[in-house]
């Protein structure tokens, strides 16, 4: 219940202040674990991401700084955030990622592993996404994330792109890893 609040407040007030564009989200199942592995350009990403699937419930995670604050923590943790240490990976964030892939539930991770604050539109991507997907196993599904930098930019309601790649079998990690940097490529550098 608290998610949905929050989500349509987050729609709302980001309606009044940025364009979202979204295409493929039919790719995204309705039910199912499912990995939705993104690039990372500023830090409105996992909102945008969330309200361009408007018909599943998001998991993130975010780096453990995060959740320092009190109000701050129990925020994050209400609408379904929860803490990773990004040098360490720890029996506890992986029983948690696992549980929340077993449970079929939808988990949005940004597959570079920190934001992107290059002129590049894409960094390396890191392993864990499909290291993930063949633990669990979950099928992956990339994201590619556009125009989200303009935001706090003085024009008015600049947009924001989101782009589904299609659905990414489970299979071994080298190749979930390969797929996914593919389709991250193409739509990072589309051919004309």
């Amino acid at each position: 219940m608290f998610y949905w609040l929050i989500w349509g407040l987050a729609r709302f007030f980001f309606f009044l202040r940025a364009r979202l564009v979204v295409t493929g989200k039919d790719k995204v199942p309705k039910t199912g674990s499912v990995i939705l592995v993104a690039n990372h350009i500023s830090g409105f990403d996992p909102i945008a991401v969330g309200l361009s699937v408007s018909k599943r419930r998001l998991r993130y995670m975010a780096k453990a700084e995060l959740f320092r604050f009190f109000l701050f923590d129990w925020f994050l943790r209400g609408i379904g955030v929860y803490p990773v240490k990004r040098e360490e990976v720890s029996k506890e964030f992986l029983k948690k990622t696992l549980s929340i892939l077993r449970t079929n539930q939808a988990l949005l991770i940004f597959g570079e592993g920190t934001r992107n604050r290059s002129s590049e539109p894409l960094l390396p991507l890191k392993m864990g996404f499909a290291y993930l997907s063949e633990m669990a196993p979950s099928p992956v599904i990339p994201v590619f994330i556009s125009g989200s930098k303009s935001i706090t930019s003085k024009r008015f309601r600049p947009t924001v792109r989101i782009q589904y790649g299609d659905l990414i079998p489970t299979g071994s990690k080298q190749a979930v890893y390969h797929a996914v940097e593919t389709a991250l490529l193409q739509f990072a550098y589309p051919k004309e």
